[in-house]
């Protein structure tokens, strides 16, 4: 279960990088995504953004927690510490639980030395606990890039809160890849029966608007949607590149066929949501089937 958050968070800021900047440094902006490998460091950051903040080349730091861990402000020391030497760039860190822990670090993280009382060590950095910040801090942000995050927050849990995120990030620039990651979000904290029943029927409604999205009407309408066909074979490409690289060599010659815009943008939310390798190549290459079961 761990490794479904951690995917989905790191699609979910994949998709509007420049919103988690502004959540945290209003005026800071993105640059690029950096390598989430870090030298001599056996695991990978969660996320690593360059941005620019009052004429400085800086780096934001994410860690996303969604299980215990009483050593995660250690765990970002280390982060932090090779993210500077190796990119020789200032860096902040933020540590955002996406579920209530027993196990919550503060910072600073202070290392004494008990012999002279000395601390050796304080590194500090931003806690955020969603289940603590109110629905309305998120939607007055009008960051879409956060709303599927709304299920997380206090009293996200609602069925009215719910409904809303869905409508605004439908209605969003963005909002193929957006509601598939809402819906995952949304299905890891609605998980009664009934629940889970009222979610498929909101999520069927947006369905419609993604097949006929006001994008693709005013493609149709400006005589440009074989234009943006390519565009759209890129993205669905550029999501193997990126998640299931071992593969998108071997997909390439089948998305250059597809000529159907509203086909590709079905794909592009299927691939987002896909758990599994397998479950991505069925949705590609079986696309109907996949209609059928969800």
């Amino acid at each position: 279960m761990a490794q479904v958050w951690d995917d989905t968070i790191k699609r979910l800021i994949r998709e509007n990088p420049q919103h988690f900047i502004s959540w945290v440094l209003e005026d800071a902006e993105y640059k690029d995504a950096l390598s989430l490998e870090l030298k001599n460091n056996t695991r990978e950051a969660d996320a690593l953004l360059a941005a620019t903040w009052r004429d400085q080349e800086i780096l934001l730091h994410f860690e996303f927690q969604s299980t215990d861990h009483d050593e995660m402000d250690e765990r970002t020391l280390e982060y932090h510490v090779f993210a500077r030497r190796q990119h020789k760039r200032p860096v902040y860190s933020y540590i955002v639980y996406l579920r209530k822990d027993k196990n919550i670090v503060n910072s600073p993280l202070a290392w004494p030395f008990p012999p002279t009382g000395e601390e050796t060590i304080a590194f500090r950095f931003k806690v955020i606990r969603l289940w603590d910040l109110p629905v309305e801090e998120i939607f007055q942000t009008g960051l879409t890039g956060l709303f599927p995050l709304l299920p997380l927050t206090k009293d996200g849990n609602q069925h009215d809160v719910a409904d809303t995120m869905v409508r605004k990030v439908a209605a969003s620039e963005r909002p193929a890849g957006l509601l598939g990651l809402a819906k995952a979000f949304a299905a890891l904290v609605f998980t009664g029966e009934a629940d889970k029943e009222w979610l498929e029927r909101i999520f069927a409604v947006y369905k419609d608007i993604l097949d006929d999205s006001w994008a693709v009407q005013e493609w149709k309408k400006e005589g440009k949607i074989e234009g943006k066909i390519e565009g759209l074979r890129e993205t669905l490409l550029g999501i193997f590149q990126d998640d299931y690289p071992e593969f998108a060599s071997g997909v390439k010659t089948h998305i250059d066929t597809i000529n159907d815009a509203e086909l590709l943008q079905r794909l592009i939310v299927k691939i987002i949501r896909a758990q599994t390798p397998v479950d991505a190549l069925k949705a590609l290459f079986n696309p109907n089937h996949e209609e059928k079961k969800e």
